[in-house]
């Protein structure tokens, strides 16, 4: 076995176990997004929908493990994707399929609604300056490139590979030495729009037996999670702007090793993190939207709805409300800086 085919394996597995416990990342009185009484999970029906579905994602991982490792050895090329294609497609069949046997056990969303007659004046968390943070970074990082501009290489790394070695590079441009500040610039700007969507653009749902304190302190969690993922890239993003003018001529780099860990380690921690907030709010009967406007309990379309962003009903955080044109615009915006990174990328290497 390969270390690349042993690696695609880990990666199988770790996806797997994520659709394993995917149902557990969801509010109490929802399963596979259907409304259901917030124990519903821990009584026998519930269990019994459980432990099928975890059978599938079991079968349907150790299959595309096996035909990873059988067929790589015919088509290397064709194989890795073909296994990942179908543990995916399989996951979402497993979960969809569930959904449905879950309908037989869909509770009523109640018809009366509580309002609180007092403002609802959303506060910004950690105010205005927060919010800034990331950007201020970025800011004096341009700045100290343009004091520095004459210490810059002519040509400079600005991409490493996994043992350091820099396989990427750029001039000493305009584009070459502020693009990466551009590319951090745009992805914070996505980041911390989202996470103020989260807080003034989302639904307060003070239903009956509703957790109000807890859905509260949900979206500070996520809030305070997207802007930590903010000041992360702008601090890598600065970082690697300016290493032309703190490491010299060196043409190795240790960001990787530092960098890489992280990825996998703060996204894994972050999702403990925000389920056991999730879990831990008072259960109450669904989320307060519709099981008519889901579909499969993946996407929600519910132009009723003034709401940019509601809760997931599969795994953890929020998703569209694709009722809501603006959701569209949204989308846009999402794709946007990847198209821009892209191009200032190609640029740069130029």
């Amino acid at each position: 076995m390969t270390l690349l085919v042993a690696l695609w394996n880990l990666m199988l597995l770790a996806a797997g176990i994520l659709f394993f416990v995917t149902p557990e990342m969801s509010r109490p009185g929802t399963l596979f997004g259907i409304t259901v009484v917030p124990d519903f999970a821990f009584t026998e029906e519930g269990s019994a929908l459980l432990r099928r579905y975890r059978r599938r994602i079991a079968v349907t991982t150790l299959t595309a493990i096996l035909v990873i490792n059988v067929g790589v050895t015919i088509s290397p090329g064709f194989t890795l994707p073909i296994g990942v294609g179908l543990e995916l497609v399989g996951a979402i069949a497993c979960w969809v399929r569930a959904s449905k046997e879950t309908r037989a056990f869909a509770h009523a969303v109640p018809s009366v609604r509580l309002a609180s007659l007092n403002p609802n004046l959303r506060a910004l968390p950690g105010g205005w300056l927060f919010l800034i943070g990331p950007y201020l970074v970025l800011a004096l990082a341009g700045w100290f490139l343009y004091s520095n501009w004459h210490a810059i290489p002519e040509r400079f790394p600005i991409h490493w590979g996994p043992d350091g070695t820099a396989n990427g590079w750029a001039h000493r441009t305009i584009f070459g030495v502020f693009g990466i500040l551009l590319g951090g610039l745009f992805s914070n700007a996505l980041t911390t729009m989202i996470a103020c969507i989260v807080v003034f653009r989302t639904r307060n749902f003070s239903g009956p037996g509703s957790d109000v304190a807890g859905d509260r302190a949900f979206k500070r969690a996520t809030y305070f999670l997207m802007m930590f993922i903010s000041y992360l890239m702008s601090i890598t993003f600065a970082v690697v702007s300016t290493h032309p003018i703190w490491a010299g001529s060196s043409q190795t780099s240790p960001l990787p090793i530092v960098i890489v860990p992280l990825v996998f380690v703060i996204p894994v921690a972050a999702v403990i993190y925000l389920v056991r907030i999730s879990r831990s709010r008072k259960g109450s009967t669904g989320d307060g939207t519709p099981d008519a406007c889901w579909r499969w309990g993946m996407f929600y379309y519910n132009p009723d709805d003034p709401s940019l962003l509601v809760e997931k009903r599969m795994g953890l955080g929020w998703t569209l409300n694709f009722g809501n044109r603006w959701s569209w615009a949204l989308i846009a915006v999402m794709f946007l800086p990847g198209v821009i990174i892209f191009v200032v990328a190609g640029l740069v290497k130029q």
